[in-house]
């Protein structure tokens, strides 16, 4: 067994035995609880039988306090059962990607899929079979909005992409601090966008801006149960039932705009005490790397609660409004204490001390569920390398590069290198892996980019922006044919040169959509332009009549080609990149495998 797998099996026994461990803790307070009750029933039934009334009072309040702190302790027992069992999910489903089972994971990213993006649908960073699927261990919305966006953007600065490096190589070695992170958000909807609840939070919005009657309407309660009570008291129902009234009709009054608000954070009690949990964790770890100092010192807070125990606070706030979904409890809590009211004001309160750093808070998290999970790759590819990426380099070079979502019993690494402002012409026949290679390539360059290690023993490379067409479909309801869609793409690369972008393109089987005389001469005349421009990139093809390039063009154009070994009864492919133009065919012989009779 790998060493990787190895780690996470033993985890898997680890937690296994601890959750067995809290069941029986479980039953046994189950079984305390019980007792206590019954032992106080039955002590206050003999002393009340006995005569001796008195004791019963201290029983019964010791029994009573007894019971709840074993009421209290078996809640924490069943949140540290639950943790256990995220963390039992998190461990198997790391053996399942470590074993090339995750094509089943959930979250694929799919709903960040954009057709119309320079590179992601060609390259399947997102949707089923990605790159996310594959490493996505983020369950927040920001983090999940951080994961994607440092998946498709061009590249940040080198200084930027530095230290997202040096963040993820110590962030990888945590992996006690990084799968209780994950566990401890496992539960949440990932898809819950934070933004109407910032809208209000960032907003200048208050139902009461004059702080007197702020004041008036927070100690109100107070003043109409004293009033309400001494009624009673002084036995005048009538005034106590007007004093009651009034704070009903109060409720009802502001109700259109409190429920305005309460809408904004409708079902975020448990996403707030998520965050705030989250914070607790990350506040408890210590970093060295630059980026986590910063993204953990995000937290700190030089007056007031930290993050962890300002939106914990928070998260009860919104819980206790939710006795509004309870007919009775809400007409009975407002009539005595103004309920709703008194919950917006407190959250109007905790608005003003922390409202404008919610933000920054669910940013930074994200941040770091970001690093967490392009962690994970290097934790579980310790040969793959860190790329060395300097604007100052002209030219890409790639020493056993391979396709980071192939099992790596399958995966074929091949050396790679091309100079700036050159392009690689790549024949070979039908399935010898051309498009898999540009794939190879441009998922590589992602993941280069975004900080993380690649799929190679070394790899170096300038920042440039990556541009493909590879998968042209063609839209019949806006009358577009395959072969204008691919015009449209690479229009889009050749605008992206002449505005002074520093182009990487992918192409494969330049403008297969039309006829053989016409794709060769479409495709010279598109090479030109781009290499004229500055472009560097990959071009898959099957006209081999492109290999003159490399001679009519030297230094601009260079041959590469895959091959395959033909026999009577199979065609096997080595998958090895090699130099030179092809001059193999296997149509006919692939035609004659599949059983079609051929004249």
């Amino acid at each position: 067994m790998n060493n990787i797998e190895n780690v996470y099996s033993n985890r898997i026994e680890k937690f296994t035995s601890l959750s067995r461990l809290i069941k029986k803790r479980i039953d046994f307070i189950s079984n305390m609880r019980f007792l206590v009750f019954a032992v106080v029933v039955i002590a206050d039934i003999f002393l009340y039988r006995s005569g001796n009334a008195l004791p019963m009072i201290p029983v019964t309040l010791s029994g009573l306090v007894f019971f709840v702190a074993l009421v209290i302790y078996h809640e924490s027992l069943y949140r540290r059962l639950n943790h256990y069992k995220n963390l039992l999910v998190i461990n198997n489903r790391c053996i399942k990607r470590f074993n090339d089972q995750w094509n089943d994971f959930r979250d694929n990213g799919e709903d960040f899929t954009d057709r119309e993006h320079s590179f992601t649908a060609d390259l399947d960073i997102f949707g089923p079979d990605s790159l996310f699927q594959w490493i996505c261990s983020a369950n927040t919305f920001s983090g999940r909005k951080a994961l994607a966006r440092v998946l498709a953007s061009f590249p940040d600065d080198i200084t930027s992409i530095h230290k997202r490096q040096a963040a993820i190589s110590e962030i990888s070695s945590l992996i006690d601090f990084r799968q209780n992170l994950q566990a401890d958000s496992i539960n949440e909807c990932a898809n819950r966008d934070d933004e109407p609840m910032l809208y209000w939070l960032e907003s200048d919005e208050y139902l009461f801006k004059n702080k007197t009657v702020f004041f008036i309407l927070t100690v109100l309660p107070w003043i109409t149960n004293i009033a309400g009570i001494t009624a009673f008291l002084l036995k005048a129902p009538g005034i106590a039932t007007l004093i009651y009234t009034f704070n009903f009709l109060l409720s009802i009054l502001w109700r259109g705009k409190i429920m305005k608000v309460m809408d904004a954070f409708e079902k975020r009690s448990p996403v707030l005490s998520t965050y705030s949990q989250a914070i607790k964790r990350i506040l408890s770890e210590s970093f060295n790397s630059e980026l986590l100092i910063r993204l953990h010192d995000t937290f700190i807070r030089k007056k007031g609660d930290s993050a962890f125990d300002a939106l914990k606070r928070m998260a009860s706030l919104v819980n206790s409004s939710h006795v509004r979904y309870s007919g009775l409890g809400s007409f009975i809590f407002n009539m005595l204490f103004i309920w709703d009211l008194q919950c917006l004001l407190r959250m109007e309160r905790w608005k003003r001390q922390n409202g404008k750093e919610v933000r920054k808070w669910i940013v930074a998290l994200g941040e770091i569920e970001m690093l967490s999970t392009l962690s994970q790759i290097r934790f579980e590819n310790p040969d793959w390398c860190f790329p060395a990426i300097d604007p100052d380099h002209n030219h890409v070079s790639a020493k056993k590069l391979g396709h980071p979502l192939l099992w790596n019993k399958k995966r074929v690494c091949n050396d790679f290198t091309a100079s700036d402002k050159s392009v690689s012409i790549i024949t070979g026949s039908n399935m010898s892996g051309k498009t898999t290679f540009l794939r190879t390539v441009g998922i590589n360059y992602v993941l280069a980019f975004a900080g993380a290690p690649v799929c190679a023993e070394t790899f170096s490379c300038c920042p440039v922006n990556l541009y493909t067409s590879m998968r042209i479909h063609d839209d019949l309801r806006a009358n577009v044919s395959s072969f204008f869609a691919e015009l449209i793409r690479v229009k889009k690369i050749v605008d992206a040169i002449s505005s002074g972008e520093r182009v990487f393109f992918l192409l494969d089987e330049l403008f297969r959509g039309t006829n053989s005389r016409d794709r060769h001469d479409g495709a010279v005349a598109v090479l030109n332009v781009l290499i004229s421009g500055g472009a560097s990139g990959l071009i898959s093809t099957h006209d081999l009549e492109l290999a003159v390039l490399e001679t009519d063009f030297p230094g601009k154009f260079k041959n590469l080609h895959f091959s395959e070994r033909i026999t009577e009864s199979n065609i096997t492919f080595d998958y090895h990149l090699h130099d030179g133009p092809s001059d193999s065919r296997n149509a006919l012989a692939m035609i004659r495998l599949a059983g079609i009779p051929i004249v």
